[in-house]
């Protein structure tokens, strides 16, 4: 008896594909905004943020495996990854509200900036975790075969490099002196 295996369409691939931006969108914070911009426009130690993001990354190996883990045992009537995924959505983008918003009370002293970067990191490491684990299997289970669909891997990258490049020049020019003093003087 031969059965059809379907294939996945275009749109299905990119829209998959596109799963990773929040990701690339995390990448870029960490990697040009969050040192910046608690290092030098906040104030907080170098020393004090570098120990919060390093915290955030052990926890995240350790919840990593921890979700994949509860992801594979799940069963619901929406498949075991989408609950995952639907439930990260809000407290990563929440995490992000507060990590480049902390309020007043967390501005006060080095050590309640420091709490509040590491609760903020660790919220948004969480949600990520929560989204991307299960995102991750969930295109491996999407494919019929595992050479049906080769294509998967290739295009992931693509999308994950879209939001990173535009936005690598906006800390320089938001935050620099020169800037600061040209508002001065308005």
């Amino acid at each position: 008896m031969d059965v059809a295996i379907p294939t996945v369409t275009l749109r299905d691939r990119l829209l998959y594909s596109s799963g990773v931006v929040n990701y690339a969108l995390k990448d870029a914070a960490f990697g040009a905004f969050v040192l910046f911009y608690y290092k030098q426009v906040l104030g907080l130690s170098g020393t004090l943020t570098g120990l919060a993001i390093a915290i955030s990354v052990v926890w995240d190996a350790i919840s990593d495996p921890m979700v994949g883990a509860w992801s594979d045992k799940l069963r619901s009537r929406w498949g075991r990854r989408h609950p995952f995924i639907m439930a990260s959505v809000v407290p990563m983008a929440l995490s992000f509200v507060c990590l480049f918003a902390p309020p007043q009370f967390a501005l006060q002293t080095q050590h309640s900036l420091f709490l509040w970067l590491l609760g903020s990191v660790l919220l948004l490491r969480t949600a990520l975790t929560f989204f991307m684990i299960p995102y991750l299997a969930l295109g491996a289970e999407i494919t019929a075969t595992i050479t049906s669909e080769p294509i998967w891997p290739a295009l992931a990258p693509t999308w994950a490099g879209l939001p990173g490049s535009p936005s690598l020049p906006v800390p320089c020019s938001c935050y620099s002196p020169i800037r600061r003093v040209r508002m001065a003087a308005l």
